[in-house]
Formats: C-alpha cells, structure tokens, sequence
C-alpha cells in the first residue's frame, strides 16, 4: 500500500514538473514574440520618423519652388516718357532709362533688374561733333532668353538672337502689370528705340536731352509689321522728341 502511495506522488510529481516546464517555455516563446513585435513597432516608428523628414523636406522644397526666381520678363512699361530721359547730373539718358524700368518693374511686383531696349543713338558730344555710337539697343541686353510676358507666361523673345532679327512679331506682349498694351500712336503702340530698322543707332533727341522738336527714332510693339519693331518707319525722321512714348524692358 506505502508502494502504490509512492508510486502516485512521483507520478504527480512528475505531472507537475511537466506542466510548470511547459509554463516555462509558453512563457519565454511568449517574451520573444513581445520582443519581435516591439522591436517591428520600432522599427516601424523609425520609419514613420524617417517619413516624416522626407515630408518635411518636401514641403521645405515645394516652399523653395515657390519662392524660387522668376521668369526672365519683357515689359512695355505702362507709362510714356519725353524723350529727355538725361539726369541733370549726367547720367546718360538710356541709363536713366533702365532705371524707370527697373521702378516700374518693382512696383508691379517684379524682381530684379532690368535694363531698356533703347540706343545711345547719333547725338552732338560737348565741342559738337556728331557721334554715331556702336551700340545698338541689342547690345546692351544680356542673357539669353527666353523672355516672358508679364501675367500670361507666354514666350514673347524666344532668344537673345531674336533680339538681332530683322523681324519680331510681340504679340504676346504685355505691360508690367501684365495688362494688354493700348496703341499710343493710332493703334501703333511706340517706344523709344534710338535704333534703325536694321538694330544700329539713329536719332536718339541728342542722346536723349532734348524734348524740341527734333526727331528721335521708335520702335513698334504693337499694331505694326514685325519689320518694324525695332523702327517705325511710319514716323519720318523719328518721333519729335517732345512726344511721349513708352521703354520695352528686358529682365537682366
């Protein structure tokens, strides 16, 4: 009877230390898989922070396109000028004329510089010799293009080798405010030029100080043949220089 008692204790014994070692590995196999899943969930955060920097540098990127440069411009400005554009102080007159442009350019908006498509032309020096000056309104733009309507985006000069053509069509044109240009001469919208039909210098009202009634040569931007752009030939012997007239300006 002490046997068969013996025998049942070690059976149970034995069933217990069975059951507490497979609590044992149901408890560790538990642990790991709590592990892994803590380690994946912080594997996956760190991605999820990973991501999140690459959405923050998207947006710092997409800001950068949005206050990127803009377009290169050409503009006829909205207001006209005599043609004695000179400062008082010396400053020559086609200078003074990349100022305006400049200034009216900034207060529509625009950044940069810009520079106007005008000539030194043929004018008197200080003993009264006449100087025909090799500069013509091409000369003094740089860059290459192309160069973009204010406003519509539209390609109005493709290239700086337009700007040597004989024939440019400025359809797309507009001001610096990006409105459609009105004709000032009939339905001919002139500006100074100081150039003839073929880029060199012409009249230019004395290198642009008189406001008399001599001539100083116009292009046409608008309402005109596409030879005339850079000289309007309508317009014998230059516009008088008392006229006003409009700058085509370039973004430098």
């Amino acid at each position: 009877m002490a046997r068969l008692v013996d025998t049942r204790s070690q059976t149970m014994q034995a069933h217990v230390l069975r059951a507490f070692v497979c609590l044992l590995i149901l408890c560790g196999c538990s642990a790991n898989t709590t592990g892994d899943r803590d380690r994946t969930d912080s594997d996956g955060g760190g991605a999820a922070s990973g991501g999140g920097h690459a959405a923050s540098g998207g947006e710092g990127g997409s800001a950068a396109g949005g206050n990127g440069t803009q377009p290169a411009y050409v503009f006829i400005t909205s207001e006209s000028f005599s043609a004695a554009l000179a400062s008082p102080g010396g400053i020559p007159g086609e200078e003074v004329a990349d100022t305006k442009c400049t200034e009216a350019a900034s207060a529509a908006g625009l950044v940069g510089q810009f520079r106007a498509f005008i000539s030194p032309g043929i004018y008197s020096d200080a003993s009264g010799e006449l100087i025909y000056s090799d500069v013509g309104p091409a000369d003094r733009i740089a860059g290459d293009g192309p160069w973009h309507a204010v406003g519509s985006g539209e390609v109005v000069i493709e290239s700086s080798a337009d700007l040597v053509a004989d024939e440019v069509a400025l359809d797309a044109l507009r001001n610096e405010l990006g409105q459609v240009p009105v004709g000032n001469q009939g339905t001919a919208l002139l500006y100074w030029s100081g150039s003839n039909a073929s880029g060199i210098a012409n009249g230019s009202c004395n290198r642009w100080t008189q406001d008399g009634p001599q001539g100083g040569a116009v292009g046409c931007a608008v309402g005109c043949l596409p030879s005339q752009w850079r000289y309007f030939a309508g317009v014998l012997g230059g516009a008088p220089c008392f006229n006003e007239h409009r700058l085509l300006c370039f973004r430098q």
